[in-house]
């Protein structure tokens, strides 16, 4: 769909994949107080509901954002959450995997954070990742089971 010709729905969700790009999934679902199951259903890859209008205040009253944000396209700003959509499954898994390194990384380092909250920091971008990348999961545990992947690994090992 070219982006002048967007509709009121296709807006929302993409601003609604902003807001739960910045704030996190469960930060939006607790503050709007919906269930992850129906903002699956709003922006997910197969969505299958619209946000009404009074879930679009919402988001603005609790995200403090100005009136109508939700009504407007904010294409300066495309979602990561969009732009992963638009990948194959194996790029999807490369920058997911990418992104949970980086956050181990920044979460071993840090000395606030105990070794429950950074597995649990973890488990919740798995999740997310499963609700909003299916199969990802199932497709990278094949590409480690298949001898192709196993030789590609070796290959690597050599040099």
């Amino acid at each position: 769909m070219a982006d002048e010709f967007l509709d009121i729905n296709e807006i929302r969700r993409r601003a609604m994949r902003l807001v739960v790009e910045r704030f996190g999934l469960d930060v939006v679902c607790e503050k709007i107080q919906v269930h992850r199951n129906q903002m699956r259903h709003w922006i997910g890859k197969n969505h299958t509901r619209n946000m009404s209008d009074d879930v679009a205040r919402r988001v603005e009253k609790a995200f403090k954002l100005p009136k109508n944000w939700m009504d407007n396209a904010h294409l300066e700003q495309e979602s990561v959450i969009e732009q992963r959509m638009n990948m194959s499954d194996a790029e999807a898994l490369a920058v997911a995997m990418q992104r949970a390194v980086e956050l181990g990384m920044k979460a071993a380092l840090s000395e606030q954070t105990s070794h429950f909250e950074k597995i649990a920091a973890l488990e919740k971008r798995i999740a997310f990742l499963e609700t909003y990348c299916p199969g990802i999961a199932s497709k990278s545990d094949e590409a480690q089971d298949s001898p192709s992947a196993n030789s590609k690994h070796e290959e690597n090992d050599s040099v």
